[in-house]
């Protein structure tokens, strides 16, 4: 068996279970993953070494679909995330709810983990509701670890401030390196809690041919040539280079990739392999425009 997604040279790889139940993805033109594909997937996954699944109950039939083709022979560690909460309704009993759903879709009596998916839920008036909920169900063995997904270092702060949490899900890449300069992977990574990373493609902009950029993005188009140069001047496929920052980061402990097809999952095990070279740009290449390296904000092309 391969294991060339689990080498010890750096942070572990996860695999984004998004584009199995929503078409997702800026760069994805062959939308959602059909569920025999899924389990090719799953399958090679297993087989590389691969052992988080990351996935979310506002990810359409993701949950459903992991259910139905996860063979009993892969014990993956299912990672999931909570919808956002109904103001006005009992928290507890919405997180309560919504992941006895989530259980049911997985055919699981307990997983990994359970992130608030929105981090207002959290920082609401009513957060410790949410944030007890959670807890309470640590504490009864459905879930081994709780957390948040965050998208901003301000986030981060504010939770570190008012709970204490086991996983953290966070976005960098090449061209989103503010939680690494800002220090905060640092002082997450001290606080023991455990750093997931997402986004460390940018939705696949970071691989796509610079002219294909949609009007939008198109600022971006002197760096990413930058970025495709030099990962070139250094051997590498942008994909490679792209990976080997974030998992080389220290402090990262899983980096989370989606992918649509089994050979695009080979291609990230190939490239889990490849150490980040000391010619591979990374200050020059940071992009500090919220409007371009966060895609909540990206306007429709």
């Amino acid at each position: 068996m391969t294991h060339a997604a689990s080498l010890t040279n750096g942070a572990s790889v996860a695999l984004g279970a998004v584009q199995f139940g929503l078409d997702y993805g800026i760069s994805n033109p062959s939308g959602r993953t059909m569920p025999a594909e899924v389990a090719r997937i799953l399958k090679a996954a297993w087989g590389y070494g691969i052992g988080i699944l990351d996935t979310s109950a506002v990810y359409g039939e993701s949950e459903s679909v992991l259910g139905q083709v996860m063979a009993p022979s892969e014990d993956f560690k299912i990672i999931t995330k909570t919808p956002v909460s109904v103001q006005g309704v009992n928290v507890r009993l919405q997180v309560r709810q919504s992941f006895k759903r989530s259980l049911e879709r997985l055919r699981q009596d307990r997983i990994y983990g359970l992130l608030a998916h929105h981090c207002d839920d959290l920082l609401a008036n009513d957060g410790n509701l949410f944030y007890g909920a959670l807890r309470e169900l640590r504490e009864e063995g459905a879930v081994s670890k709780i957390g948040v997904s965050v998208y901003l270092p301000e986030q981060v702060e504010k939770v570190l401030e008012r709970f204490q949490i086991d996983i953290i899900q966070l976005p960098l890449s090449i061209f989103d390196q503010r939680m690494y300069t800002s220090g905060m992977i640092d002082r997450l990574a001290s606080a023991g809690v455990e750093v997931h990373v997402r986004s460390c493609f940018l939705q696949g902009v970071l691989l796509m041919p610079p002219a294909d950029l949609p009007e939008n993005l198109r600022p971006l188009e002197k760096k990413l040539t930058m970025f495709q140069n030099s990962t070139s001047e250094c051997g590498l496929s942008p994909l490679a280079g792209a990976l080997a920052f974030v998992r080389h980061c220290v402090g990262v402990d899983t980096v989370v990739v989606g992918v649509c097809s089994e050979v695009q999952l080979d291609e990230i095990a190939a490239a889990a392999q490849v150490f980040p070279p000391s010619g591979l740009l990374t200050e020059a290449l940071a992009v500090n425009d919220p409007e371009l390296i966060d895609p909540r904000n990206w306007s429709p092309c």
